[in-house]
């Protein structure tokens, strides 16, 4: 698992919402072992590597809170 320090908001996976400069990820308070943002520092090689890869897939126009998928009951037909 990487380590992070967030530059905007971000909901924690405990659904808890964690201001800029907070630190996520291994060895933090605050577990993160999804895809990281565009708004996030590495702070290890591991992390580095993630945001790359992060960076590639989505750009520079990601934001971490209004781009969360709207999650809805299924549709019944």
């Amino acid at each position: 698992m990487a380590k992070y320090k967030l530059l905007a908001q971000h909901f924690s996976e405990e659904d808890k919402l964690l201001e800029p400069d907070t630190l996520v990820g291994d060895g933090t308070e605050h577990k993160w072992t999804r895809p990281p943002t565009v708004e996030m520092e590495a702070l290890d090689e591991e992390g580095r590597v993630a945001i790359a890869k992060e960076r590639e897939r989505t750009g520079e126009t990601l934001s971490p809170i209004d781009d969360l998928p709207m999650t809805m009951g299924a549709d019944k037909k």
